[in-house]
């Protein structure tokens, strides 16, 4: 194993911990489990999900080739990057963070798995393994985003309080 690739495993799990330290996986899975997969046909237009971005207040940019919002925080030398992908019925928030040691991160059904197992142990079970931030109206639409949007600041900030060489 290189060094680069030693490093970056260890930046992982230190982002685990610091995911754990604002309680993310209980975060994110209790809003999981609130808004199960069901029947629906609803969906967002593209207007509404630009409005919803806009009322962040936050500073998203369109990428339209890969069809997120993406909010950058430059911080050097590290960068920490939250991509907003709306599909039907789901929301689906990444972070990423750049490092010396290259980028880590991805979207949050993987990251509060990551820390759930920090915390329960690798034989954690869970059905579906890797839920999503579903919603089934506008409202629940506004409460995903708002979601990903208090654990990407929580994250954040515990982020760039660190050093990540």
């Amino acid at each position: 194993m290189s060094d680069t690739q030693k490093t970056r495993e260890e930046h992982e799990r230190r982002l685990a911990e610091l995911l754990r330290g604002i309680d993310f996986s209980e975060r994110y899975y209790a809003y999981c489990d609130a808004h199960p997969l069901r029947q629906s046909a609803f969906a967002l237009s593209s207007e509404e999900q630009r409005r919803l971005i806009a009322s962040t207040g936050l500073g998203f940019e369109y990428e339209p080739r890969e069809r997120f919002f993406a909010h950058v925080d430059e911080a050097e030398p590290q960068r920490v990057q939250l991509n907003v992908i709306f599909e039907a019925r789901h929301l689906e928030p990444v972070l990423s963070l750049r490092t010396g040691a290259g980028g880590i991160g991805g979207p949050y059904h993987v990251l509060a798995r990551a820390v759930e197992r920090l915390v329960r142990g690798p034989d954690v079970k869970r059905d579906p393994r890797y839920p999503r931030l579903r919603f089934y109206s506008d409202e629940e639409a506004e409460q995903a985003l708002a979601l990903a949007l208090a654990l990407y600041v929580d994250a954040r900030a515990r982020i760039l309080s660190e050093r990540w060489e």
